[in-house]
């Protein structure tokens, strides 16, 4: 796992401007709640605790889990419930007993973990008999086509055939399917401006200004690097299906 303040770095937050990152994994939290109903989960890597909070909803219990202290503060400050905790604790070294869970959640964690067999085995350790682990990772393939330089927040990328072997060790039946974000080639482009512009804005100048200028600004330096602001994204245009080709992120259902 990386240090505290570089992993927190890659986080996803519900007011920051990367709104498609965050609506993915909605998609993607929304798509666990048909195995959770009436079950205790496990989200591990929860970030900032929205997804966990919307496991709740169905869930007997959820418990978020994450490395980053600041991840987990910003939690239990944000997010309450009789059914709902967070802790703070690394994903390598679950302080839980053994089949302590129904379900546990793992979304674009792996890729940040070096030692990525330990990490499964923790997941399956406090799994129950029968019990569901649901986990995404970016698919290598699709990002190698787009990205010139790998992410400097991951460990290690997944093909398919990587992410099913890793698996394949620790559970006995898996069902994948494929995430897609149908407006990706857009988005990136633009997303990629708006997180440059808040790293060169060392004085944050940025945020004196109304949000209208700000949004007409972003317009404006877009034209110049090359390419048009992309529709608003939507939760409709994030698709998980059954279908793996082109997939931008794999999900598997795994049995244990």
């Amino acid at each position: 796992m990386r240090k505290d303040k570089d992993y927190f770095l890659e986080r996803a937050y519900p007011n920051m401007e990367d709104r498609t990152t965050f609506l993915e994994h909605i998609v993607r939290y929304r798509f666990a709640l048909d195995f959770v109903k009436g079950k205790v989960v496990l989200d591990d890597a929860c970030g900032t605790g929205y997804g966990t909070a919307i496991l709740s909803k169905k869930a007997k219990k959820a418990i978020g889990i994450d490395a980053s202290d600041k991840a987990i503060k910003l939690s239990k400050k944000g997010f309450h419930g009789n059914n709902l905790g967070f802790e703070q604790m690394d994903s390598t070294k679950l302080r839980f007993k053994d089949n302590s869970f129904d379900v546990v959640c793992s979304f674009e964690t792996i890729e940040h973990i070096k030692n990525q067999e330990l990490f499964l085995k923790e997941a399956a350790r406090v799994l129950k008999k029968d019990g569901i682990l649901i986990i995404s990772t970016p698919n290598k393939e699709f990002f190698k086509k787009i990205n010139s330089k790998p992410n400097p927040f991951h460990k290690k990328e997944l093909s398919f055939d990587e992410f099913d072997g890793l698996l394949a060790k620790f559970f006995v039946n898996m069902g994948f399917f494929g995430q897609k974000n149908l407006k990706m080639s857009g988005s990136l482009r633009h997303e990629k401006l708006i997180k440059l512009v808040s790293v060169l804005d060392i004085f944050g100048l940025r945020m004196i200004f109304r949000k209208s200028v700000r949004d007409e600004v972003r317009k404006k330096a877009t034209c110049v690097i090359g390419g048009s602001v992309p529709e608003e994204i939507t939760l409709k245009d994030i698709k998980i299906t059954k279908n793996l080709d082109d997939a931008q992120y794999f999900i598997a259902v795994c049995i244990k």
